[in-house]
């Protein structure tokens, strides 16, 4: 690893967005930490959907039943990259609302021309209306939550349990390994992470930013 890292510093690489931790080895090629670690959360499919809901937390398994009491359906439908799709107006409104950032609305319209069919979007409708909805993106072995939207009415009948639990068996059919659920911030969107974590994800650390310093 370490020949790896010292082998890119000569060819003129001077910040790393280390995938996973190397310290030792980016700190003997002469880099240093300036950004902590972030860290993720990954929901495993290669259990069974029994295994995946023994790993739930108590509240969030609480949640899910509700939503499947209410006699809510979640549709599958393919995202083709339309701007005016009703989830990404939804979205950035949402972002708007909310007062947060995120990747621009043209990564996933981008993401859907190019790899037709491996964009989905799982949505629950009532009275012909959506009430929320999750936009995955398919790559490889992996699939990555990539925006979420819900309404009042979804949050009340916990939609987005439902709607991530039959994404994930969806997914797991289809032969994905792991579902990304980005990363988990319990500082500044607690109720996002603490949603994530409840699903049985693995939260796994990141490497952190490094930049090489002159000299060493």
């Amino acid at each position: 690893r370490q020949r790896a890292v010292r082998l890119l510093r000569q060819q003129g690489l001077w910040m790393i967005e280390a995938e996973l931790t190397g310290g030792p080895a980016l700190r003997a090629a002469g880099f240093r930490q300036v950004v902590t670690q972030a860290h993720v959360a990954e929901l495993e499919l290669t259990a069974s959907a029994a295994q995946r809901r023994q790993r739930l937390e108590a509240k969030w398994r609480n949640h899910l039943a509700q939503a499947e009491r209410s006699g809510l359906k979640v549709r599958v439908q393919p995202f083709s990259g339309g701007h005016d799709h009703w989830l990404l107006r939804a979205e950035t409104g949402q972002r708007r609302d909310r007062s947060y950032k995120a990747l621009p609305q043209s990564l996933a319209v981008a993401f859907a021309l190019e790899n037709p069919d491996m964009a989905k979007v799982f949505q629950i409708d009532e009275d012909g209306e959506p009430i929320a909805g999750m936009l995955i993106l398919r790559h490889g072995p992996v699939a990555t939550y990539h925006i979420g939207w819900t309404s009042a009415r979804g949050r009340a009948v916990s939609a987005h349990h439902l709607i991530l639990m039959t994404a994930a068996d969806w997914l797991a059919q289809a032969g994905h390994t792991r579902l990304d659920l980005g990363s988990v911030d319990t500082e500044g969107a607690e109720g996002l992470a603490r949603f994530k974590i409840g699903s049985g994800a693995f939260v796994r650390p990141l490497g952190g930013s490094w930049i090489r310093v002159p000299g060493l």
